[in-house]
Formats: C-alpha cells, structure tokens, sequence
C-alpha cells in the first residue's frame, strides 16, 4: 500500500514540474540564449491542437519598435513538444523575419532584426503542423544606431 502511495506521489510531483516548464523555468531558459542582448520582453504561448481545414492555432503580441535600433528574438519550445513554434515579426503589410525557413525546411531559435521605421509590428507565434504545445519568444535589444 504504501509503495501505491509512493508512485501516486512521484507521477503527481512529475505533472507539476512538467507544467512549471512551461512558464518561469523556459523564460529563464530563454533570457540564457540572448546573449549580451537587453531583455525588453517575452511573450509565452500555451497553444492547443489545430483543426483539420481551420486556420492553426496561433498567439499575436503588438509591439512599438523604434527606428534606428536593432532587435534580437529568440524562442525556445518546452522539452515536452513534438513541434518548435514559429515566431513571425509582421505589419499590416510584411513579414520581416521568422524562425522557420519554408524552402529549406529549417527552424532557427534566434533573428536578428534592424528597423528602419518607428511604429507598431505584430510578433506572431505558432506550432509547426498545428500541432500543441508550450513556448516562448522573446525581444531584445542589440544595439541602438545613429542615423544622420
């Protein structure tokens, strides 16, 4: 009875680690890989499973970026997932940068970003093959730049 107990307790105390991935410990993990970048913001994702001919599932952040500066994004997956996630960089108009190469089929963890306008870009976060899962993505400043 007692060994029943045991290994109830560790499957709970399993469950509770695996979730706690998913929000403080893969932001620290994240913050590891920006490198002599400064930390502005991370945007974590908890998508479900997309439906079969329905747009997949997807998180969208507006965020103010400022002219002359350059931008690091980085994301990091949950070791739990069966997919990465995708961030874009957008506006209303263009894509201006992404993890996910489409023509060679090859995912990145960071991209760096120079803008050249100040205004409102959306970061744009997905699952490969709409699948589910937990990630984060994060901005950073690299550097700020004097245009004359």
């Amino acid at each position: 009875m007692i060994r029943f107990f045991l290994v109830i307790f560790i499957l709970i105390a399993f469950s509770f680690k695996s979730k706690a991935q998913c929000n403080n410990e893969l932001i620290e993990m994240c913050l590891k890989d920006i490198g002599e970048a400064t930390y502005l913001k991370e945007f974590p994702v908890k998508l479900k499973k997309g439906k079969k001919g329905k747009s997949p599932p997807y998180s969208r952040y507006a965020i103010v970026l400022k002219k002359g500066t350059q931008y690091r994004f980085n994301v990091k997956n949950d070791i739990a997932n069966s997919s990465f996630v995708i961030l874009s960089l957008l506006n209303d108009y263009k894509v201006y940068g992404r993890t996910y190469d489409k023509t060679e089929n090859k995912d990145y963890t960071t991209f760096d970003f120079y803008c050249k306008n100040t205004g409102t870009y959306y970061i744009s976060l997905t699952f490969k093959d709409s699948k589910e899962g937990c990630a984060v993505g994060m901005l950073s400043m690299v550097d700020i730049f004097k245009i004359y």
